[in-house]
């Protein structure tokens, strides 16, 4: 699963299924560092082997040959039985090959997946990219239960610590920025962002804003905006995990955080610009996407107090 944050995301989600059908088997996942903290209490920590350099990604990503090349030394040396390519790209497949794997699953996606031993159809371009996985895996579990859905990653963070961490109470309500999207072309306007944030802090949010720390400058300049009023959060992936449950709302781009707000039921709103968010759409209860032509401050502002109205309503029901 040698995807970024949001792909793997999905991938993961066959793990209990396979575990369900396979229960003693040696399960093993391999998965870039940044996805690590998602496999917490789903697959033992000294069973996660970490592959920086199976290219999951060209725009972002180069390919290094000599890394990849010990990469697959060290997969050699565990000598697997079977891989399942979640990755289904060259580079996965290849690698499966090389490390002398020899049942190697995959879908008919790219123009190396001839070296599947077991290899399914393409997957239709009008489906949720979320099934793919789960299209790959029934080639070896044919009654395989798709469950209806995703389940968010596990936490491994209590309150109290991450509270300590923060500096402030998790009791009020927090409202997440996530301004970054992996590339300039999927990010909304830091302005947009903004204007969102100084609505969310005049009516009473605790405001913080969320990114790698490749994104320290983006989410600093968007404070910056909204005169340092919220709190810069640039942490590893478990403490962003811990912190979704206190989530009240959350408004990102088409990125890895939209994703996992989606699956914690996280009121989030998600902004798309260049992908078909048909396809790609975080999945959840209660996701609202605005697309590129729709992503505008007003309509995001609009939502924010659809969710601020449904909320107060559910307090009076409750």
């Amino acid at each position: 699963m040698c995807h970024w944050i949001g792909d793997t995301f999905w991938a993961m989600q066959v793990i209990p299924e396979i575990k369900r059908k396979f229960p003693d088997a040696e399960l093993w996942a391999g998965i870039k560092p940044c996805s690590r903290d998602l496999l917490f209490n789903l697959i033992d920590d000294d069973r996660i082997l970490i592959l920086k350099n199976v290219t999951s990604d060209r725009h972002r990503e180069n390919f290094p040959i000599s890394g990849f090349i010990n990469e697959i030394k060290t997969a050699r040396n565990l000598a697997f039985d079977t891989v399942i390519d979640l990755t289904c790209n060259r580079y996965s497949a290849i690698f499966s090959l090389f490390a002398g794997i020899r049942n190697r699953v995959g879908l008919d996606l790219h123009k190396f997946s001839f070296l599947y031993t077991l290899k399914g159809s393409s997957f239709p371009n009008d489906r949720h990219l979320s099934q793919r996985p789960w299209e790959t895996v029934k080639l070896l579990l044919k009654d395989a239960v798709i469950p209806e859905y995703l389940f968010p990653p596990r936490i491994s963070m209590q309150k109290d610590e991450l509270e300590k961490q923060l500096g402030f109470s998790l009791d009020c309500n927090i409202a997440l920025l996530s301004p970054g999207a992996g590339w300039k072309d999927k990010e909304w306007g830091l302005e947009s962002f903004a204007e969102c944030g100084n609505f969310l802090i005049r009516n009473g949010y605790k405001v913080i804003i969320s990114g790698s720390e490749k994104e320290r400058s983006l989410c600093t300049e968007l404070n910056t905006k909204l005169d340092g009023k919220a709190y810069i959060f640039i942490r590893g992936l478990k403490d962003f995990i811990a912190l979704l449950p206190y989530l009240s709302l959350a408004i990102t781009n088409d990125s890895g955080p939209a994703h996992l707000c989606a699956a914690a039921n996280v009121n989030l709103i998600t902004i798309f610009l260049i992908d078909n968010d048909k396809t790609y759409h975080p999945i959840g209860e209660n996701v609202k996407v605005l697309t590129h032509n729709l992503a505008l401050t007003e309509n995001a502002i609009s939502l924010i107090k659809a969710i601020e109205g449904k909320s107060k309503n559910d307090l009076l029901s409750d």
